[in-house]
């Protein structure tokens, strides 16, 4: 497999097939791994990206080289991505405030930098993109590793039998999944405790009876570009909020989810639902569909509202229409305490660091 470098610029031109390997690529999170993800997560997260990329793109190549130890033939603008011939095949990497290389998103290591549908190509194209010189090149983190899956079984045989100068593994952000192919949401209902289903029923009942409405924003509509203020509109009055641990409330992240959203939002691969009461807005819960699954990205509520449940029943009723539309696999994002109750199993995600 021959692999050729190319810039940022000409990796976001290459978009519709990017995501489509990434679409091809066994076990990894495809949504993460998008270019709607990583893209966002290279402009805003960690510094990484800022500025002007076409300057990037004009810094010495020689300069670059004592001061990442990668060979300047396989950097342009402080990115390492390659690509095959035939476009099934990726490698996208940044680099990181330390000198190595690491996904683009590596605020939660959600992303996997080895694209394609053959794993065992892909790290072969690692090895023989950096094999030419040995001694200048860096580490790289492998991101969004799924543990246990093929990938990481095929960087473990490479291990084992020497390929690597260096390899160790450590812990990454586990995310949780509800399966919704086969049997679709009464199939997941009947998975669940009898009290839980109970506490649903009771949930979406008073949402009713306290007069609120569920407002969706569907695929085939018209893209509304004030919606992402909307919704930060209502966060001030989450308990997250005046916790001060409410995402948004950091410029940049609060700035990489105005991208994702609003990038979303263009495509048509938004799905959002607002519960209002007498046209206020009090909850909302969005996420983005890919390759048959979709991503959560946020769920807030307005802390009067708590009480009556508001948020189970907007994930519920989110459920209920992502299973209508076909979406196979509910990937409830980062786990965390009450989403156990909802998933059906983890999605278990790991770091490799490799020096080849």
């Amino acid at each position: 497999m021959t692999m050729r470098r190319i810039s940022q610029g000409e990796w976001r031109a290459d978009r519709e097939a990017f995501d489509r390997a990434v679409a091809e690529t066994p076990d990894i999170s495809r949504f993460c791994s998008s270019q709607t993800w990583s893209a966002a997560a290279r402009a805003h997260l960690l510094s990484l990206g800022e500025g002007n990329e076409d300057e990037d793109e004009e810094k010495d190549d020689g300069e670059a080289e004592i001061r990442l130890r990668l060979p300047a033939s396989a950097i342009i603008g402080d990115t390492a991505i390659w690509r095959s011939d035939d476009a099934a095949h990726w490698l996208v990497f940044g680099r990181s405030p330390w000198g190595y290389w690491q996904p683009f998103e590596s605020a939660w290591m959600f992303s996997c930098p080895l694209v394609g549908p053959d794993p065992l190509e892909s790290v072969r194209g690692l090895r023989e993109i950096v094999s030419a010189d040995r001694d200048l090149t860096p580490g790289f983190a492998i991101g969004g590793l799924p543990r246990g899956q093929l990938l990481h079984r095929v960087l473990r045989r490479f291990d084992e039998a020497g390929g690597f100068r260096q390899y160790r593994e450590f812990p990454a952000t586990d995310c949780l999944a509800i399966d919704l192919a086969d049997g679709g949401v009464e199939a997941w209902l009947a998975r669940r405790s009898k009290k839980f289903r109970r506490s649903l029923r009771a949930a979406e009942r008073r949402c009713r009876e306290a007069g609120l409405e569920i407002e969706a924003f569907e695929p085939g509509g018209i893209a509304d570009p004030t919606l992402f203020d909307r919704l930060l509109a209502l966060q001030p009055r989450t308990a997250k909020w005046a916790s001060g641990t409410d995402i948004f409330q950091v410029p940049n992240y609060r700035d990489f989810y105005r991208e994702v959203f609003d990038g979303l939002n263009r495509e048509g691969r938004l799905r959002m639902l607002v519960a209002t009461r007498d046209g206020e807005d009090v909850a909302h819960i969005f996420g983005g569909v890919f390759a048959g699954e979709y991503r959560g990205l946020q769920m807030s509520y307005a802390e009067e509202f708590a009480s009556l449940g508001v948020g189970n029943w907007l994930q519920l009723e989110n459920l209920r229409r992502r299973a209508d539309e076909g979406v196979a696999l509910y990937d409830l994002g980062m786990e965390s305490e009450y989403k156990l109750r909802w998933a059906d199993r983890p999605l278990p995600r790991l770091v490799a660091y490799v020096v080849p």
